[in-house]
C-alpha cells in the first residue's frame, strides 16, 4: 500500500518529535514523555491564550482542549508546584513568564527554530509529486 506524500509526512512527524522532546528535556525531565507532552499542552495554551489576551479558566481550558478536568486539575497541579503557572485574581490562569529567562530557556528555543529551519529547507527541496518513499 502506497502512503500519500510519506516523505513529507515523515519529515514533518520527525520535527514534530523533535520539538517535543527538545522542551521535554529543558521543562519537564522529571516526567515521562507523554506527560510531558500533555504538560507542554497544556502550559502553550495557556501561554499563547495570555499573550493573546485571553486567559482560560480552568473550566475553559478544559472544554477547549477537551480533557476531563479531573485530569487537567492534576496537571494543573503538578504545574503550579513547578512555578510554571499560576491564578490571578479572578481565577484565570496564567503562564510564568520568568520560566523563559534563563539560558536554558533560550537555548531550547534557539534549538527548536533550528529544528524548524532545518525541517523547512528539506521540505522545500522536496518534489511532492514524488514522496511517496
Amino acid at each position: 500500500m502506497e502512503i500519500p506524500l510519506l516523505g513529507i509526512r515523515r519529515t514533518m512527524l520527525r520535527m514534530v518529535m523533535a520539538l517535543l522532546r527538545n522542551s521535554h528535556r529543558q521543562y519537564y525531565p522529571d516526567l515521562r514523555f507523554a506527560e510531558g507532552t500533555e504538560a507542554m499542552l497544556i502550559s502553550n495554551t495557556i501561554f499563547l491564550a495570555q499573550v493573546e489576551g485571553k486567559p482560560f479558566t480552568v473550566l475553559a481550558l478544559s472544554k477547549h482542549l477537551g480533557m476531563p478536568r479531573a485530569t487537567l486539575l492534576r496537571r494543573l497541579h503538578y504545574l503550579e508546584s513547578k512555578k510554571f503557572v499560576r491564578r490571578d485574581a479572578d481565577q484565570r490562569l496564567e503562564f510564568n513568564i520568568e520560566r523563559l529567562r534563563s539560558a536554558g530557556a533560550s537555548r531550547t528555543l534557539h534549538r527548536g527554530r533550528r529544528i524548524v529551519l532545518a525541517t523547512a529547507n528539506m521540505l522545500s527541496k522536496m518534489d511532492t509529486d514524488k514522496c511517496t518513499q
